[in-house]
């Protein structure tokens, strides 16, 4: 059994003879079977022995008790119940008195409301803070703290979970005194305390007696139902309240009894118990030192991040160089700064000595020769590769040898930054989350040549700054960013939800705000900037790329024997070239009917061209329910074209789209303007990865298509223009790829949504309208105006407005996740599943109560999972896939075994 009870008889001043109990059991004298054994022991030593006249109870100095063993929540509890611990020190006739030097937390303090008096220190700290854990206080906590302070002050404090410092714990009455001095001169007084209290009658010091005062909670119910939204535990905490109001003492540990099993057994308190031990896991990493954090840290940029940080690193004993070499910025850096602490003294949360020493510490600078003697310096600039490659390289100039060079990048790969600078080792990233003085989480972001000294160094500065820090892999979006920008919000605003619908799923889930809210808080301009300035380096990019394939594919004496007037292979304003294939007229009048041809169009048999299009026997075909149309002008310009002979046929256009994620998109137009290609007809159908999707409904002289557009339909594109168009290199190695694609679709198109929400000038909430609109005290409302922008893309797709549960909707939204999860572990991006749990949480702020995405998606049950991943066309991650087929749990050692294999794979050789 872990842990026992020290027992020491102490004289006081008046000649009286004191035990001293003291718990053992480092480092938090948490309760274990070994310590409840001995203070069952101890008492009834004390209750047998004359010569005692009273007892002090302690858990030596610098700590009381932290709480129960939560290994024994998975193991089982031996011994006794500190239920029965409790009680029989508070049926002591003999009195006890507790000295609380450090942490009452939980059990512990449920322990001390044991004791008939409670004497604390100048650093002693009460609290009850089960309801984090998913479960409440189970041993009389609920009960005697409502007899003690109150139902209502029980229930803030209770449901809060948060601890108290010793003087607002007496002035609450949590404790009955406060002693100045060290642990020693606690001890003493407690001795002395006890003495004098002996021969007391007892009956009004126990708690476990009568009812509690009455009072009203139903307004409490409502308070925490917002404030604790979706968690089971506040409410039971409250119902044991309303027992101890309503009941006598035992009867109302009845209820406590049966609501603290409900809770123990559901699925909330193994994920937040989970989460509890995930959040302290996700620090250690195996093969690294430890390390001194640093004493001075350089920031580059004075702008909202930047800022934070340095407020951050100044509260946590950090002294700061904040540079900006732009004298107006930094000006406004530390304004920003001046006005976030003189809110603090406004609500008292600081004195005014304590802002001005924090502003002491916060050296502004406009030179990079100030950050010399710095010992780590974190850029903090916006997303631009040139512009930190640009400070790195300064950087590299003037800070010391071992200096670690940080970047707080959000995405951007830390290896092309380091190449900035002559010591790439010394180079990594520290992505704080904004606002960088609020968010909890730092990722750390190992590179491929980062040192290991330089990560522990980083990991010490998160730990100094009291961040949840993780060490993550150097890829796209790294951990957080990347896992949660594949949710599927966009596909489900494609397919006819409107933004308060999606909202309403996601934060009845438990997130704080829903995916378009938390847009609109980021801010759409942002979003809208970045596309605009990537849409225009794409088209150089594609421009370049297709001059090359122009010359390949339809150039003189190109393999297909096109004929290709001279004049068309010039440049276009939109980098357009045209392939020229004869179409005939169509003569039916049916619009839907594929006439038999002539010469070589006598393999083509008259037919439905509807049903022709929808073919099962076509690739990846789709269910006529599911198919859609596109806007016209979604293409900003195109590569292929067919017009037809003669300016009097109609023709059909065909256009070739290589998308930024690596897919082929071909889109078939009808027009009356075929030396026109600026003036497109109506769209009649696309073909995208593999799978034909309807034509317009109606036109009148639809043509017959040429043997060339027949077999593409049927069986792709050109083998030699997809190859050329394929990131893979053949036909064959991209098909399973292809089909895998299709999802994204979706996302591509929805995507275009906050981009015209930006050009309509919503830019979320700076500008008090985005996806909703917002008053003065940034409330949100749905907006009439945003929605018929919305609705508008509906119609040009084709989209009609849809209901979906809530479980359909969060399938779509965050299934995706789970399945990215999956894939940043078999990449080794990520050391442990929990480690990603613990990045959403801290980071997106993502329900702890369902443990984060990868907890909840083993809750599920990975071949559920699995098999929704399948169904919404992507592409699931292998380790899902084996997972699913071995029906791993989260916890399964093969499963963690080949989660850290792939870490080790990835990253050992580096150490």
């Amino acid at each position: 059994m872990k842990g026992q009870v020290l027992c020491e008889k102490r004289t006081a001043s008046d000649g009286s003879c004191v035990a001293v109990l003291t718990m053992d059991n480092k480092p938090v004298n948490a309760l274990s079977a070994g310590v409840r054994v001995g203070l069952e022991k101890q008492l009834q030593e004390l209750t047998a022995d004359s010569s005692v006249k009273a007892a002090v109870l302690s858990g030596g100095p610098g700590v009381f008790c932290g709480g129960a063993d939560i290994s024994e929540f998975a193991t089982g509890v031996e011994g006794p119940s500190l239920t029965d611990i409790i009680a029989a020190i508070e049926n002591s006739e003999k009195p006890v008195v507790a000295a609380i030097d450090g942490v009452s937390l939980g059990g512990g303090y449920e322990v001390a409301l044991g004791c008939h008096w409670r004497l604390a220190s100048s650093r002693a700290q009460a609290g009850l803070p089960e309801v984090n854990l998913g479960i409440l206080p189970g041993a009389g906590g609920t009960q005697r703290l409502p007899r003690l302070i109150g139902a209502e002050k029980s229930v803030d404090f209770i449901c809060r979970g948060t601890p108290m410092k010793a003087q607002k714990a007496v002035q609450l009455g949590l404790y009955d005194q406060l002693v100045d001095g060290d642990y020693s001169s606690l001890l003493q007084a407690a001795v002395e305390f006890a003495a004098k209290a002996a021969g007391q009658d007892l009956t009004l010091r126990r708690l476990g007696r009568g009812k509690a005062k009455a009072a009203e909670l139903s307004q409490k119910r409502q308070e925490y139902a917002k404030s604790r939204k979706g968690e089971l535990a506040p409410q039971a905490i409250i119902s044991c309240v309303e027992a101890a109001v309503a009941q006598d003492f035992q009867d109302a540990m009845k209820v406590e009894f049966s609501e603290f099993c409900k809770l123990m057994v559901g699925p909330q308190a193994q994920a937040l118990q989970y989460m509890f031990f995930a959040q302290r896991q996700c620090q250690k990493v195996p093969g690294l030192d430890k390390a001194a954090a640093p004493g001075t840290c350089g920031i580059v940029g004075a702008g909202l991040m930047g800022s934070g940080i340095a407020m951050c690193c100044a509260e946590n004993g950090i002294k700061v160089v904040l540079l900006d070499i732009d004298q107006k910025n930094l000006d406004r850096g530390m304004t920003a700064i001046k006005k976030n602490y003189a809110r603090s003294v406004e609500r008292k949360s600081k004195s005014q000595a304590q802002v001005d020493g924090l502003l002491a510490s916060i050296t502004p600078s406009t030179s990079y020769d100030s950050l010399g003697h710095c010992d780590i310096v974190v850029e903090a600039v916006f997303e631009n590769m040139d512009l930190k490659r640009k400070i790195f390289a300064e950087l590299d100039r003037v800070c010391k040898p071992g200096c670690v060079l940080a970047s707080n990048t959000s995405g951007l790969n830390i290896d092309s930054i380091a190449e900035a600078t002559k010591r790439p080792q010394d180079v990594v990233g520290c992505h704080f989350f904004s606002p960088a003085n609020v968010m909890p989480l730092l990722e750390n972001v190992r590179g491929p040549r980062t040192a290991p000294q330089v990560m522990a160094k980083a990991m010490a500065f998160g730990a100094k700054l009291k961040k949840v820090t993780c060490l993550v892999g150097n890829c796209p979006g790294f951990i957080a960013n990347r896992v949660m920008n594949v949710s599927g919000w966009t596909h489900l605003i494609q397919g006819g939800l409107l933004p308060h619908q999606i909202d309403a799923a996601a934060e009845a889930f438990g997130m704080r705000m829903g995916p378009t809210r938390m847009m609109d808080l980021v801010g759409l301009d942002l979003f809208g900037r970045e596309r605009e300035r990537k849409g225009e380096q794409d088209d150089q990019n594609e421009y370049e790329r297709f001059q090359k394939l122009l010359a390949e594919e339809v150039g003189p004496g190109n393999p297909h024997g096109w004929e290709i007037k001279s004049d068309w292979a010039k440049d276009y304003s939109k980098q357009q070239f045209k392939m020229r294939v004869s179409l005939r007229s169509h003569e039916s009048g049916n619009p839907n009917k594929l006439l038999r041809g002539d010469g070589k169009y006598k393999g083509v048999v008259p037919e439905d061209f509807l049903g022709f299009l929808l073919k099962p026997e076509l690739p990846g075909m789709k269910e006529w329910k599911d198919v859609e149309t596109l806007p016209d002008g979604f293409i900003k310009y195109c590569r292929v074209k067919a017009p037809c002979m003669t300016p009097r046929d109609h023709c059909w256009k065909y256009t070739i789209d290589r998308r930024a994620d690596g897919s082929i998109f071909v889109c078939i137009r009808t027009t009356t303007h075929p030396e026109c290609p600026e003036k497109p007809g109506i769209i009649r159908a696309y073909y995208y990865n593999s799978c034909v999707f309807k034509m317009s409904e109606t036109e009148e002289g639809v043509m017959e298509m040429t043997e060339f557009i027949f077999q593409d339909l049927k069986g792709g594109l050109p083998v030699s223009l997809m190859n050329a168009a394929l990131p893979k290199g053949t036909l064959e190695a991209n098909k399973a790829e292809m089909k895998t694609l299709l999802a994204k679709k979706k996302g591509c198109i929805a995507r275009r949504d906050p981009l015209q929400l930006y050009k309509a000038s919503r830019f979320g909430q700076k500008s008090g309208k985005g996806y909703y609109s917002y008053d003065a005290s940034r409330r949100h409302s749905r907006d009439p105006e945003a929605e018929a922008l919305i609705q508008q893309v509906w119609k040009n797709l084709g989209v009609q407005p849809r209901e979906m549960s809530q479980e359909e909707i969060i399938d779509v939204l965050y299934l995706p996740v789970v399945n990215e999860g999956f894939k940043c572990l078999e990449e080794g991006m990520a050391l442990r599943a929990s480690d990603i749990d613990v990045c959403c949480v801290f980071g997106y702020n993502w329900p702890r109560y369902t443990g984060g995405p990868m907890k909840w998606g083993f809750s599920l049950g990975l071949d559920q999972v699995l098999a929704k991943v399948e169904k919404m066309g992507l592409k699931p991650s292998e380790l899902l896939k084996e997972g699913a087929q071995k029906k791993w749990r989260i916890n399964s050692k093969e499963f963690n075994a080949g989660v850290a294999s792939a870490w080790n794979s990835r990253w050992t050789s580096k150490l």
